[in-house]
């Protein structure tokens, strides 16, 4: 899956959660902010210094558990 299809899957997701997809994303968004690569820009955005996505939308990809460049998601 290319990155600019993940990307745009991903908020559309997030604008329109399915029950299940809210769930996950919580854990996921749990797991990034425990990380030490969880940051906020400087306008208040939080996004992983890894790979430089905005959390509050990668947490929705598609691409499953190895969307987490550092492989820490377990759902």
């Amino acid at each position: 899956m290319n990155k600019i299809k993940e990307i745009v899957q991903s908020y559309a997701r997030m604008v329109n959660p399915t029950e299940e997809q809210k769930k996950v994303a919580e854990i996921r968004l749990a797991t990034c902010v425990e990380c030490p690569e969880f940051a906020t820009n400087q306008v208040g955005i939080h996004y992983c210094k890894k790979c430089g996505c905005a959390t509050k939308a990668k947490v929705f990809s598609p691409k499953g558990m190895q969307a987490c460049p550092l492989d820490k998601w377990l759902i």
